[in-house]
């Protein structure tokens, strides 16, 4: 309900009750954040220096939607489609995941909402599956690839082959410590997502991410994850290319009526 978009002004859905509020920190820390009312911002007063906090409150609503993923500046739809799914002879299962990049900008006419819609190519095997059939690292290194049980997307940077789901971690579970393996981590914190019996292989190789904001390694199981985009063996594919082009090139009425 309240949106930051940078210097001293939050802006809010409704009028704060009070001026004054206890804030903690993760590692323990509290303060007070006083707040002081502006003014009410209306529809008919929006300028271009607010087009971008309703841009702000739509990434926000989006991120409600069930099965949305965000890639870059777009967010994907990945409801189970049978429509968009095909056998592919060279590589394997695939999907089309329709998706929608919207900017609100200022026009003379006042504030307009452009929605830009696109499709991506999604894997519908995991990224161990595809290792078990013969994929290497060069095959995945520098792929955007989507996580099954809370469905973010980041880059794969590597594959490790030294961890494995039996590592052992160290974590905070409502107030206490715990030691537990990867994979049980998931079980609890996904308790709907990854199942005690789902372990496919207690051995398999560990994808990882590179953290954009500290540089931390994030490891995961290769089962959940899904590569998504096209490989540069696909773009030089003409075959692939022209059945890709054949499914998402209809008029924009039909591309339009996809995305329902």
């Amino acid at each position: 309900k309240i949106v930051y978009a940078g210097g001293p002004t939050l802006y809010a859905a409704a009028e704060l009750p009070e001026t004054e509020y206890k804030w903690t920190m993760r590692n323990g820390t509290t303060g007070v954040v006083k707040f002081a009312p502006a003014a009410p911002l209306s529809w008919d007063a929006i300028t271009p220096a607010h087009v971008h906090i309703f841009g702000d409150v739509y990434q926000r609503a989006m991120r409600t939607l069930p099965n949305m993923c965000k890639i870059g500046r777009t967010t994907y739809d990945l409801t189970p489609n049978l429509d968009f799914e095909w056998n592919n002879p060279r590589y394997g299962k695939l999907k089309l995941i329709p998706g929608a990049a919207a900017k609100l900008v200022s026009t003379d006419r006042g504030p307009m909402l452009n929605t830009d819609i696109s499709f991506r190519v999604k894997h519908e095997e995991s990224v161990y599956e595809m290792m078990q059939q013969g994929a290497n690292k060069g095959d995945l290194i520098g792929r955007a690839a989507i996580v099954k049980y809370n469905n973010r997307s980041f880059v794969i940077r590597d594959v490790d082959k030294k961890k494995n789901p039996m590592d052992m971690l160290e974590w905070k579970h409502k107030g206490e410590e715990k030691r537990t393996t990867l994979f049980d981590y998931l079980t609890i914190k996904y308790p709907n997502k990854v199942k005690p019996g789902d372990l496919l292989d207690d051995r398999q190789a560990m994808v990882v991410e590179k953290d954009k904001r500290n540089d931390q390694l994030n490891h995961y199981l290769a089962q959940y994850i899904y590569v998504c985009g096209l490989s540069e063996k696909m773009k030089s594919d003409h075959g692939f290319m022209t059945d890709i082009r054949q499914r998402v090139g209809g008029t924009p009425h039909v591309r339009a009526w996809l995305t329902q």
